[in-house]
């Protein structure tokens, strides 16, 4: 840098202050200094003079450089005196600080401090960095002088500005720490001018209102109003000397915002008014309440629709909130149990339990702990309910299990409960129930699904010597304390069956605690706990070992007594029969007629005696079953030929109902005709003349057949009909009856229909007659007979061409009720569903009877008649005419007969044509 023109004077030499640089501007750098007015000598401005000023100053000539500067200026820049005189003030040892905190060593340092854009710059500070000392930071004022000399065109005053930098920058942080702290507070804060406008807000407050941050700024406040809302804030908005201002209600309340998409919310505004720099400002807090209403909304339905029993009461104990529940159990409105205490719907006798436990969960709260930590000692848990009794407005109690909770402040207390009143009531008849079990003379168990004991009574207990206590965790099975073929008759079928059935009955025996068998008149009963799952078992049980004994002595006594008196009758009635055949010579008619009567009645005390036989094996298990493959026409017709000169003598008609003759099933063909020939008697015999008797015969769900008798008589008395299937029971026993009979028949049916495991019972209404009904299993579980394979050869026997007649028609009324009247009269059928299958039957075979149904093969039957004709030849043929066939104009054989369909007479007319069938041929 070149020295300064115009100082060569010793004088000026002299006084002259080394130059001092100054802070260089931050805009460009320009390539020289613009000076005003030609470069002239000037006055010198004595040393001492700037010596004396508290400013410090320096003095620039054209090109820059320093050529003067005062004390203060030397000790703001922090240099000795002479350092800059004459010199590049770049070269010195100090570095200069620049504003933004970097350090400028170009050599254009000091004029680029003293111009910016060719102008003289008016003000620039840097900071003065002097070794370990902290940075001094400096004001520098620039100037040009109006009539600049050689010695100084410019000059420039340094400020000492470290303490205000440093205020400054502390207000800075703050500003910077308060405007992140705005933006991080989840609540939306509006600052408003006096007009309502807004001139600054914090992120939230874009985000809560829906506007772009850069936009929400100049906002009225009034368009963050509902439109239905802006007439009550107008009101704040006054008009002075036409400016507005905008004066709200201070404080915090709950009103409607309004986003920029126009959508209304709900928020809680907080509003401070205040003065700045002699202007008023509102600052606006907003906090969004929309999730705090929706929650209120949502605990407010709870609270409503909850079937719990719910209230809040206050620490006076008054009730504060009840829900629909509470209110409902006691009979009280919500209001009349707002002016009540807690306590006053308590019943008097459980008002110090519910004290008791206010008191220890208020101990709780305080905070005595027990030594394990989980509360105050000897104090449960603060959510361990209790049981006590509420008032009902009427005066009767409910009881309730109800449970007590505070709030953070305890200033509301929370109480929730359910109404229990049913299952205490139900909890005391079970005590009651148990005690009964727990003394009742029967066995009485409960065990699982697979018969392992859960619960006996004392009765079980003290026969089998169980346990009193543990029992569930023994896993005892009852078959331990059974026989072995007890043990699997209980595992094989009393189980299942009540598994599958729902109960099961029978007799079993026991091994009592002194080893002696004990018979048993056993129930076992299963119990679903879910749907259609089991689970668990009773067991009823009771011993029958006295019962038994006497049923012995008593079967020994009939059945001595009935074969003691069976020879001699049996003697006498063939005495009587010789008598009445004239052996000894003819009697007279007198005699006759008392014989004839000594007869009768010795044969009906014979059969009177052999029903008692008859029942003496069914109970004793001796009756041999001789199971077979039966067809129900079969048996059915059987017991019809036994019965048909008994109902003819009483005028009375058998009907049969039969809807699939071809129904087989498993069982002794004599018994079962037994059973039927019993029912079919005795409805007969209380059957009126000129009536009916219906007998029918079909399948019962999937695995069974049933059995019906029913009679027009004058039915049976409800009293009556529990015990009618037992011994020497009957309807009318008084000694004035009409009709006779020893009361043995329906018990002899219900031991063998039992006997094939079979069900048998009866339905009757006083004056509307009466129906017996048995079913039996299609499959029997007895063992069948050996020669069943026999039997089957037998019965396949009737598929013999002279005993099978072929029917063409579908399946309906009319094939039914042929076939099943060809069933009954020992003709089996096989029906053939066109021409074709009709002649692939009949050809080269002779049947007894050939029935076509033209109701849905007239067609077929007019275009191939002549061909059916040859087929046919002489068999003997029903032709079934429907309305408007043209069958009927057609010629047939003389071996033809034909019928209208849906004839009256049509099952007298099969009975005709098949028992004239032999004689045709």
């Amino acid at each position: 840098m070149n020295e300064p023109s115009g100082c060569a004077d010793a004088e000026r030499q002299k006084d002259r202050v080394p130059p001092v640089p100054g802070p260089a501007p931050s805009g460009p750098t320009v390539p020289g200094p613009t000076v005003p007015g030609p470069t002239v000598p000037g006055p010198t401005v004595p040393v001492s003079v700037l010596d004396a000023l508290s400013a410090g100053v320096l003095l620039f000539d054209a090109t820059g450089a320093v050529t003067r500067g005062n004390r203060e200026a030397l000790r703001l820049l922090a240099l000795a005196e002479g350092e800059l005189l004459g010199h590049d003030p770049v070269r010195r040892p100090r570095q200069l600080l620049m504003s933004d905190g970097t350090l400028r060593q170009d050599d254009d340092v000091p004029y680029r401090w003293a111009t910016h854009e060719g102008r003289p710059r008016p003000e620039t500070w840097f900071g003065v960095v002097d070794g370990d000392q902290p940075v001094r930071w400096v004001a520098a004022r620039y100037a040009c002088l109006p009539e600049p000399t050689s010695e100084c065109g410019y000059v420039a005053t340094l400020t000492d500005v470290t303490r205000q930098r440093r205020l400054e920058t502390r207000l800075k942080v703050k500003r910077e720490r308060l405007a992140a702290t705005l933006d991080a507070s989840p609540s939306a804060i509006l600052t408003f001018d006096g007009s309502g406008k807004i001139i600054a807000c914090n992120l939230a407050a874009a985000g809560v209102l829906g506007y772009p941050e850069e936009e929400i700024v100049g906002q009225d406040v009034i368009s963050l109003v509902p439109e239905k809302r802006r007439r009550e804030h107008r009101e704040g908005l006054v008009h002075r000397d036409g400016q507005v201002e905008w004066h709200p209600k201070p404080g915090s309340r709950e009103v409607f915002a309004r986003r920029q998409d126009g959508s209304v919310f709900p928020v809680r505004m907080s509003l401070k008014e205040f003065t700045t720099n002699g202007e008023r400002r509102i600052v606006g807090i907003l906090d969004d309440l929309t999730s705090q209403k929706r929650a209120e909304e949502y605990l407010n339905g709870f609270f409503s629709e909850s079937l719990d029993l719910l209230s809040i009461t206050g620490l006076d104990g008054n009730f504060v909130r009840v829900n629909p529940a509470f209110s409902d159990l006691l009979g009280f409105t919500a209001e009349e149990l707002m002016s009540r205490t807690s306590l006053s719907v308590v019943h008097e006798e459980d008002q110090h339990l519910v004290l008791q436990k206010m008191d220890e969960y208020l101990k709780y709260l305080d905070g005595v702990q027990a030594p394990n930590g989980t509360g105050p000692e000897g104090v449960g848990s603060p959510n361990t309910p209790i049981e006590c009794r509420f008032l009902h407005k009427d005066g009767s109690a409910r009881w309730v299990r109800w449970v007590t909770s505070a709030s953070h402040d305890r200033k509301l207390f929370f109480g929730s409960g359910q109404d229990i009143t049913a299952w205490r009531t139900d909890k005391e008849w079970l005590s009651r129930l148990a005690a009964v079990l727990e003394k009742t003379t029967d066995l009485v168990a409960i065990t699982d699904s697979e018969g392992v004991l859960e619960y006996c009574n004392l009765t079980a207990r003290k026969l089998l010597g169980l346990p009193e206590d543990d029992l569930a965790e023994k896993k005892i099975p009852f078959t331990r304390y059974m026989p072995r073929e007890d043990r699997r008759r209980l595992l094989g079928t009393a189980i299942p069956t009540a598994l599958k059935e729902g109960s099961w009955s029978g007799e079993t025996t026991v091994v009592d605690v002194e080893g002696r068998e004990v018979p048993l008149s056993h129930v076992v009963l299963a119990h679903e706990e879910k749907r259609g799952v089991t689970g668990y078992l009773s067991m009823i049980a009771r011993d029958i070992s006295g019962a038994k004994e006497v049923e012995r002595l008593k079967s020994e006594f009939v059945s001595t007594v009935s074969h003691e008196l069976r020879t001699p009758l049996t003697s006498i009635r063939g005495s009587l029969g010789l008598l009445a055949g004239g052996v000894v010579g003819e009697l007279p008619q007198e005699a006759v007629e008392m014989v004839t009567i000594a007869r009768d009645n010795t044969e009906r005390l014979i059969r009177l005696i052999n029903d008692i036989l008859e029942l003496d094996k069914i109970a004793l298990g001796r009756v041999e079953l001789s199971v077979r493959r039966l067809r129900v026409y079969r048996v059915i017709h059987d017991a019809l030929e036994t019965v048909q000169g008994m109902a003819q003598d009483s005028g009375v008609e058998v009907r049969t109902r039969i809807p699939d003759p071809s129904l087989e099933f498993e069982a002794d063909p004599d018994r079962i005709v037994q059973v039927l020939t019993n029912l079919l008697s005795n409805a007969i015999k209380f059957s009126p003349e000129n009536s009916w008797v219906d007998l029918s015969a079909e399948r019962h769900g999937t695995d069974r057949v049933m059995f019906r008798v029913t009679d027009r008589g004058p039915g049976i008395p409800a009293d009556k009909q529990g015990t009618l299937f037992e011994r020497f029971v009957q309807v009318d026993s008084s000694a004035t009856r009409s009709k006779g009979g020893s009361g043995l028949g329906l018990a002899i049916c219900k031991g063998l229909v039992e006997q094939h495991r079979g069900r048998i019972g009866l339905v009757s209404a006083g004056g509307d007659g009466s129906m017996f009904h048995f079913d039996l299993p299609v499959r029997s579980p007895l063992r069948l007979a050996p020669d069943w394979a026999q039997a089957q050869e037998d019965d396949g026997a009737c598929q013999d061409p002279t005993r099978t007649a072929v029917i063409m028609a579908a399946p309906g009324p009319a094939y039914q009720l042929i076939s099943h009247e060809l069933e009954l009269r020992g003709v089996r059928c096989r029906r053939a569903r066109d021409l074709v299958s009709l002649c692939g039957l009949v050809h080269g075979q002779q049947h007894p009877l050939v029935v076509l149904d033209d109701r849905d093969h007239d067609e077929e039957l007019v275009r191939n008649w002549e061909g059916l004709m040859d087929c046919l030849g002489n068999v003997p043929t029903l032709l079934l005419l429907s309305e408007g066939s043209r069958s009927t104009r057609l010629h047939v054989p003389p071996c033809w007969t034909r019928a209208k369909y849906g004839d009256d007479r049509l099952a007298k007319l099969v009975d005709e044509l098949v028992s004239a069938a032999p004689d045709r041929v």
